[in-house]
């Protein structure tokens, strides 16, 4: 699972990548899209109506808010004792 995981990550970095999965050439009025938009950020006050020429500018992967060294480190002070 984790080797799936990675492939897609790597995979949509790639900004044409990305755009298909978000608007593929056979959605040509972007339901998906609209969808994903409405779950995600629930707009209560507006409607968006149709999406047009979508783009890609820029992709970033997440990163852990901790280092892995940090972890060992914090976790060889809590057992040394």
């Amino acid at each position: 699972m984790s080797l799936f995981i990675d492939q897609m990550l790597l995979q949509l970095s790639d900004p044409a990548q990305l755009v298909k999965l978000l608007a593929p050439a056979t959605d040509t009025k972007h339901t998906g899209l609209l969808t994903l938009l409405n779950t995600v950020y629930g707009f209560q006050f507006a409607t968006i109506h149709d999406v047009h020429n979508v783009t890609v500018q820029h992709t970033e992967f997440q990163k852990l808010p901790l280092s892995i060294g940090n972890l060992d480190t914090n976790y060889s002070k809590l057992y040394a004792h």
